[in-house]
């Protein structure tokens, strides 16, 4: 069975949760009051596809399914479901139009001071951010 099989552990869940609690990736915001419509809340993205796919021992998820919790990244929701999200728009424009998955994953272990790769069962090399 694959890592993005197996039930989420609690240590993961509470990374989860917590992630809930940053600001935006994209935005450094944790909500976006003055957007058309509703205000925007924080969501969690787990990366797929796009720049993902050039990280060894990145396993992409089927449709359906999702990679490994250590490697989500808080969204606005426009920025994961809505009318500019990740899920609407395609990796490869979100990505071109944002950043790429991978460095905002980077960004995210610098953050929070902790190795989310190597959490996900990933030996990656972090880059000077």
């Amino acid at each position: 069975m694959s890592r993005r099989h197996k039930a989420q552990t609690p240590e993961a869940k509470k990374h989860i949760q917590m992630l809930h609690t940053l600001p935006c990736m994209i935005t450094q915001h944790e909500d976006i009051k003055d957007w058309p419509g509703q205000p925007q809340f924080i969501t969690v993205h787990h990366v797929h596809g796009g720049s993902m796919l050039e990280v060894d021992g990145f396993e992409n998820p089927g449709w359906g399914q999702k990679s490994s919790d250590w490697l989500a990244i808080p969204l606005h929701e426009i920025y994961h479901t809505g009318a500019i999200g990740i899920d609407k728009i395609g990796v490869e424009v979100w990505e071109r139009n944002n950043a790429p998955q991978v460095r905002l994953i980077d960004k995210l272990c610098c953050l929070l001071e902790m190795d989310l790769w190597i959490r996900a069962g990933i030996k990656r090399e972090l880059p000077e951010l």
